[in-house]
């Protein structure tokens, strides 16, 4: 029952959030002054921080939801103050579900920390898994306690890099590489190009994922997935998140890839990740691994 209450508190408070979101997209406040004339009035627990100005990262804690924010209407991440290893946004489920279809992965690197939700959850709930994670804004890793992301470990390490440099220069070889990073207007630039996803496919081996969030508009992202088709060749499902804001691309080499993910869904009731629905998100990816075999034919 706890776990319900939960659930639907941070649903309401999401909802609010995203709410806020456009409304902030149409008529954007000036200062952190303006905001909170703004949202005056407004019948829900709120608190705004701008440690870095409002030209840098920004916190709002709405209810039990604290966000990440950049240019007052872009949402990088959002964590539950109740349970801050928990994925609240939907793509970042998605991706961890992407996570699963390597047969055991024990390295992962990641490029964009932000708020750290997903290297949270992997620090959590993978215990078997090292992870890499690499942000090139100093600023975002100033607010690293804020977000509850844990002290570097045996398990977890956090670079201030560019990510296209440390892909390009790390001798790392990890079983997934996951593509996140963006700049303040949600843009990926060089995290997008060809060169780039080439060079990503050479670090993993045989058997390894690269899984890339493409939110950069439906023109961008479709762009970007034609050339991770074009780097590997052809394997690679997009799978929309539940806002269809965010498209995750899911690219291998690995033999029988799709086939794989295809049915990755009926070995996914048995999951321990709590609480993370994976039957239901193994469900969207073997949907798209079936699009794409019906695509191919």
């Amino acid at each position: 029952m706890l776990e319900v209450a939960i659930d639907n508190r941070i649903a309401s408070d999401l909802q609010l959030l995203h709410d806020l979101r456009l409304a902030m997209w149409f008529d954007r406040p000036m200062s952190g002054q303006d905001f909170r004339l703004y949202c005056h009035g407004h019948n829900f627990p709120l608190a705004f921080d701008a440690p870095f100005g409002v030209a840098g990262p920004m916190i709002l804690d709405l209810g039990i939801l604290r966000a990440l924010l950049s240019d007052w209407s872009s949402i990088q991440s959002v964590m539950s103050t109740e349970e801050p290893a928990r994925l609240v946004l939907d793509y970042t489920q998605v991706i961890v579900a992407g996570l699963l279809l390597h047969p055991a992965p024990r390295r992962i690197e990641m490029v964009g920390l932000g708020g750290g939700s997903i290297a949270k959850f992997c620090h959590h709930y993978m215990p078997e898994c090292r992870m890499t994670a690499v942000e090139i804004d100093p600023e975002v890793l100033a607010l690293r306690k804020r977000f509850e992301i844990p002290e570097d470990d045996t398990r977890l390490r956090v670079v201030c890099a560019d990510g296209y440099d440390f892909v390009e220069a790390d001798p790392g070889r990890p079983d997934v590489l996951v593509i996140d990073g963006f700049d303040h207007r949600g843009r990926p630039g060089d995290l997008a190009s060809r060169s780039f996803y080439d060079r990503c496919r050479e670090r993993l081996g045989e058997n390894g994922l690269l899984i890339v969030n493409l939110s950069d508009g439906w023109f961008g992202s479709a762009r970007s997935a034609a050339k991770l088709r074009a780097c590997f060749d052809g394997q690679v499902l997009v799978v929309s998140d539940a806002t269809c804001c965010n498209r995750i691309a899911i690219a291998s080499r690995m033999p029988g890839f799709v086939l794989h993910a295809a049915a990755f869904h009926s070995s996914a009731k048995g999951s321990r990740y709590l609480p993370l629905d994976l039957p239901r998100l193994a469900k969207r990816i073997a949907t798209a691994a079936t699009q794409y075999r019906t695509r191919v034919r």
